[in-house]
């Protein structure tokens, strides 16, 4: 994110947030993984000094990457697991799961789909998985609807107010206006902000996880 322009990325705080939102595991030692395109597990060869960190244990190009812990969580709630946050492997792709920490007695696995066939590395200490805790029943709770955003006349009023103001700023960019190149994007979501000026009650600026703390 900071390579790019005016860190323009660390602008976004959906972003952002997403970055931080669970705990990354490291990976023990360096693994170096190639698929030659075939569906058998001999198709793809791992090499990693460490035995069992990674290896070819589906077939078809799915890696296995070992996950040297056991996660418990309190009653009723999950923990989904998938690749760090915002970060990609170019020739693989981390597969997300669903598990169910509040009773398993035993590790799982973090598992990567090779998109083609290549080589693809991981190196020590780079982080191969995330984990979030999630409630277990929430999903199941929910009820999405599909309406006219005009049964809401209040929020299109607002809707509406945004987008003039977007399109407004936007012209004044082509322009080049100095204070709208000065200013370079509008902070509406950043600070939380209605297009009237109004705070919303509920806002989040950042997201500060407590530290894990190592009890061995």
């Amino acid at each position: 994110m900071n390579q790019f322009s005016g860190r323009h990325p660390c602008r976004c705080l959906p972003l952002a947030i997403g970055n931080c939102y669970g705990w990354q595991v490291l990976l023990p030692e360096r693994a170096e993984a190639t698929w030659n395109g075939g569906a058998s597990l001999a198709d793809l060869a791992v090499t990693t000094p460490r035995t069992h960190t990674a290896i070819s244990n589906f077939g078809r190009g799915v890696l296995t990457f070992d996950v040297p812990f056991i996660f418990r969580t309190e009653r009723g709630y999950n923990i989904m697991a998938g690749g760090p946050s915002n970060e990609f492997k170019d020739g693989a792709a981390p597969l997300t799961a669903i598990i169910e920490t509040d009773w398993l007695p035993y590790t799982f696995t973090m598992n990567y789909q090779f998109t083609r066939p290549s080589t693809v590395i991981w190196e020590k200490d780079e982080p191969y998985c995330q984990i979030a805790v999630v409630p277990v029943e929430l999903q199941e709770t929910v009820e999405p609807e599909i309406q006219r955003i005009e049964q809401n006349p209040a929020l299109l009023k607002e809707l509406e107010a945004w987008t003039c103001q977007r399109t407004e700023f936007r012209s004044r960019q082509e322009r080049e206006e100095p204070e709208a190149i000065k200013q370079a994007w509008q902070r509406f979501y950043f600070k939380g902000e209605y297009p009237d000026g109004r705070v919303a009650q509920a806002h989040q600026f950042k997201l500060r996880l407590n530290p894990v703390e190592d009890k061995r």
